[in-house]
């Protein structure tokens, strides 16, 4: 692959010329915030969280949301919270089989032989679609500590980097 100048961006336009609105502007309008909030307290009400947790929570991701100055930061203060929370050992109850359902939407859409897993989290996705004879490789701005089990090649990206693919 070359070496594409591939970026999450955070505001701007995207591929087809529509406005990408940073999150932090989004969130100060109220409307948009109580839409978010009650989103996710619904999302998270069958994991096994009490309400004041989940609402606590909600809190914290909204106003790191508001503050962070990189995604990179956003994302690792975040986390950081839902494991000291025990909210991160509740999540595969919420996720459970959702790797499954993305590799056979993927699989279905597949042409060649070798795939990036970009943003891949712990890896599922891409470890079911190597199952299925394609190449795999992992990337993720962190590594996730089930990637070293799966024995698939995997790839730390920094931020704001150009991937090196």
């Amino acid at each position: 692959m070359n070496n594409l100048n591939l970026r999450v961006p955070q505001s701007g336009v995207n591929a087809f010329g529509f406005s990408i609105y940073p999150i932090k502007d989004l969130l100060s309008n109220k409307k948009v915030e109580s839409y978010v909030r009650s989103g996710v307290a619904f999302s998270w009400s069958d994991i096994g969280l009490e309400d004041s947790l989940i609402n606590e929570v909600i809190d914290f991701v909204i106003q790191n949301t508001i503050k962070f100055n990189s995604l990179f930061d956003y994302e690792k203060t975040t986390r950081e919270y839902l494991e000291k929370k025990g909210v991160i050992e509740k999540i595969p109850l919420k996720i459970k089989g959702r790797a499954e359902k993305m590799a056979d939407i993927a699989l279905k859409n597949m042409v060649g032989g070798s795939v990036l897993d970009l943003g891949c989290g712990p890896g599922k996705v891409g470890k079911l679609i190597s199952e299925e004879g394609f190449g795999v490789i992992l990337a993720d701005v962190y590594e996730n500590e089930n990637i070293q089990k799966l024995g698939l090649p995997f790839v730390k990206v920094a931020p704001d980097q150009n991937l090196p693919f």
